[in-house]
């Protein structure tokens, strides 16, 4: 692959990343959201969980635990409440601890 290949999947890779971040930005409000409606079940039990899981899932096979932590870190300086529910349900992704 030359030059301006590597180029262009660097600039679609951090594209995809960022969409990543902001749909994970979104699912985890509704998460949080639902789950104080809901008197904070199991992490398991939220309609938003095997989403935030898949989107981990697709982080790690982008970029590893660098693209988690990338979008961990988004989310958190927009929404702070949000930080621990991300690491809970991505615990075990890649070699995520919660």
């Amino acid at each position: 692959m030359g030059f301006l290949g590597k180029l262009f999947g660097v600039l679609k890779s951090k594209k995809t990343l960022a969409k990543l971040e902001i749909e994970l930005l979104q699912t985890i409000k509704k998460a949080y959201d639902w789950g104080g409606k809901n008197d904070w079940p199991a992490m398991e039990k939220y309609p938003q969980y095997k989403r935030v899981r898949a989107i981990g899932t697709q982080l790690y096979a982008m970029g590893g635990y660098e693209d988690m932590r990338a979008a961990h870190d988004y989310v958190f300086e927009l929404r702070p409440v949000c930080g621990g529910m991300i690491q809970q349900m991505w615990n075990g992704i890649g070699g995520w601890m919660a």
